[in-house]
């Protein structure tokens, strides 16, 4: 008899919800219950032999620049004028040697953050100069 593909896909979740145990940031009295809950229905399949194990490691993405928003606000407050965006990553990774491939995942970053900060009217476009957007704080 074959193992039905929700037995897969059940072990798959528990071992998403184990690895997120591990986290320091992680829901564990959620992913407790979840794990228990799935420990149950388990054997309701009677698969005969044990269910697929997986293991999965949580590997979270470190930030390169912690409190980046602040960073980014901190930036825009102090600068004399408006700022590009390649400014600002300059003003965020201030004593910071970065790779050309980490300054690349900071500036790709800094834009979303900066998209998000117009979005929620704390940032906007002062003007555009050669094509290249200039940002400041909004009012």
């Amino acid at each position: 008899m074959a193992i039905p593909p929700v037995v897969y896909a059940l072990a798959k979740k528990r071992a998403l919800f184990v690895s997120e145990l591990d986290h320091a940031a992680g829901r564990h009295d959620y992913c407790r219950e979840v794990i228990a809950a799935i420990d149950i229905v388990l054997p309701l399949w009677e698969v005969g032999k044990t269910p697929p194990v997986y293991h999965r490691r949580f590997i979270p993405k470190p930030a390169l620049v912690p409190k980046l928003v602040r960073r980014i606000v901190i930036a825009l407050r102090d600068a004399e004028g408006s700022l590009t965006t390649a400014q600002i990553v300059d003003a965020v990774s201030v004593g910071r040697e970065l790779t050309k491939a980490e300054r690349r995942t900071l500036t790709q970053t800094v834009m979303w953050r900066l998209r998000d900060m117009r979005m929620d009217a704390r940032a906007r476009h002062a003007d555009i100069v050669s094509g290249r957007i200039r940002w400041e704080l909004a009012d």
